[in-house]
């Protein structure tokens, strides 16, 4: 069982999160894992300043908030 987490609860552990952006001529700056951590939505992907695939330190909701090139994401669901 999930907990919801910033409105994003409908989300599943290993959905596809693509990260959206405002940068002229990209849809698309970042992409990752939904994964679940303690009923905190986090984003397993692949770090540039890290060099390594980690999961995020802070939740999703809240990178999106830090970062003003970020606009939203967009889901996939592979079935």
């Amino acid at each position: 069982n999930k907990l919801p987490d910033e409105g994003f609860g409908w989300i599943k552990d290993s959905d596809i999160i693509a990260i959206t952006t405002n940068i002229p001529g990209l849809d698309v700056v970042h992409l990752g894992l939904a994964c679940y951590e303690k009923g905190v939505l986090k984003l397993l992907h692949a770090s540039s300043t890290q060099k390594m695939v980690v999961v995020s330190q802070e939740p999703l909701a809240q990178m999106l908030k830090r970062n003003k090139k970020f606009t939203g994401i967009r889901v996939l669901r592979i079935k």
